[in-house]
């Protein structure tokens, strides 16, 4: 009796791959997302693992001339890689001239362009943003703009380009520079024919600029580089919950302070320090009655930037009856900016501390922090500290002591050493 012949079929790798439900092959290529070589070999897989992993491959490119050319020049190019481009980097040591407008136009014209970070960069010899970005998909999609180190012939060129993205949500700009504000030679300032246009931003971080003339703008829609106060017509920001000002100085305290009173209840998170230069706190009361977070009702964090107590020579604090330490401490505007909290569901504060020996923390005005924290009732309590050597566990003690009526049950303190 002959046996019954079993015919095996035998599925190629590719066929098995393609029988996978949809969920699990994305799950595999979600996990392996930020490696381009097993991205690479998994695209070969199966005809059906190809658009996920160039989705994955192509989401964020660093973008150069040659790369532009080759999107520009190759028709297979242009269907199969530009549009899967959702993030465009273009960074270096350099001042673009030549081909300048032409990569800046190629990236603005990526049919799914969202976020564009320029860093390390001079816009001063090509055409303005605007005239570049206008007919573009990137006009009406772009919802990220980081700037850094890039510097341009005009604020007024600058502003113009933010005014026309409909859709910006996220602004950082660091270390911008310009050269004019690009107003008349007659004038000071800038006006707009119109009020300010809604704004839709949702994230905003400014660090290492002029404040005030990037505040001007975003209050009023107008270019100066002065204190503005004759207007009634301020720009409204609906949806602005993410607030970065690391590095204001006191005399734009004023109109930080008229920026943050008319975010009202929508800012949840805030970042912020004031570079203050005297060792003299009776210096700050110019500007200590100018800030207030008590319409920021829905306030959840907070971070306080530049206490720097690392100083040369230095500085011993001689405390008398008559004249406290709060007084003394150019950090005295800290306690009375946290006393004006009136957010129920603030859930952390944070300090950005630099000091490199115990002597220096007797400066910060440890006893006005803590009646303030007491006040609205704070759970996480965290210290960023810079300056210090190895001996974390002497530091966290040299700060838990001097935290008055601090209860390790209703809030937690936390550190972190940054070297």
């Amino acid at each position: 009796m002959s046996n019954p012949v079993v015919h095996v079929s035998v599925l190629s790798s590719s066929e098995r791959a393609s029988r996978l439900a949809p969920e699990i092959h994305q799950m595999i290529l979600d996990n392996i997302r930020d490696s381009k070589f097993h991205l690479s070999n998994c695209s070969l897989v199966c005809g059906s693992w190809l658009h996920l992993c160039r989705y994955h491959l192509f989401n964020e490119v660093n973008f150069r001339s040659d790369f532009a050319r080759f999107l520009s020049s190759s028709p297979h190019a242009a269907h199969t890689v530009a549009p899967y481009i959702r993030k465009v980097v273009i960074k270096g040591n350099m001042t673009v001239r030549g081909d300048g407008d032409f990569l800046i136009k190629s990236a603005f014209q990526l049919p799914v362009l969202r976020s564009l970070h320029v860093a390390r960069f001079s816009w001063e010899c090509i055409k303005s943003p605007l005239d570049l970005a206008l007919g573009t998909p990137a006009v009406i999609q772009l919802s990220v703009l980081q700037l850094q180190s890039v510097s341009f012939a005009s604020f007024k060129i600058l502003a113009d380009f933010f005014d026309s993205l409909s859709v910006l949500q996220d602004l950082s700009l660091d270390n911008i520079s310009w050269d004019a504000l690009g107003c008349n030679s007659t004038e000071d300032r800038c006006f707009q024919d119109h009020a300010p246009k809604q704004s839709s931003f949702k994230k905003l971080h400014l660090a290492s600029c002029h404040n005030i003339v990037v505040l001007n703008w975003l209050l009023y829609g107008i270019v100066s580089d002065m204190p503005i106060e004759d207007t009634n017509s301020c720009r409204q920001f609906p949806r602005l919950v993410a607030l970065s000002f690391p590095d204001i100085l006191p005399a734009e305290a004023n109109t930080f302070g008229t920026f943050l009173f008319s975010l009202g209840e929508t800012l949840q998170h805030l970042d912020l320090g004031i570079l203050v230069q005297s060792n003299d706190g009776r210096s700050l009361d110019g500007f200590l009655h100018h800030l207030s977070l008590s319409t920021n009702t829905n306030l959840k964090s907070i971070i306080i930037h530049q206490i720097n107590l690392f100083q040369f020579p230095s500085h011993v604090v001689q405390v008398t009856q008559s004249l406290s330490t709060s007084i003394l401490s150019p950090c005295a505007w800290i306690p009375p900016f946290i006393s004006t909290i009136r957010s129920t569901v603030v859930q952390s504060v944070d300090f950005r501390m630099w000091f490199s020996n115990e002597t220096q923390l007797d400066i910060f005005p440890w006893s006005d922090l803590s009646s303030a924290l007491l006040k609205i009732g704070v759970p996480n309590l965290r210290f960023h500290i810079s300056g210090i050597g190895r001996d974390t566990d002497l530091v966290e003690g040299w700060i838990t002591k001097r935290i008055e009526i601090f209860d390790q049950n209703k809030t937690n303190l936390q550190f972190d050493f940054l070297g």
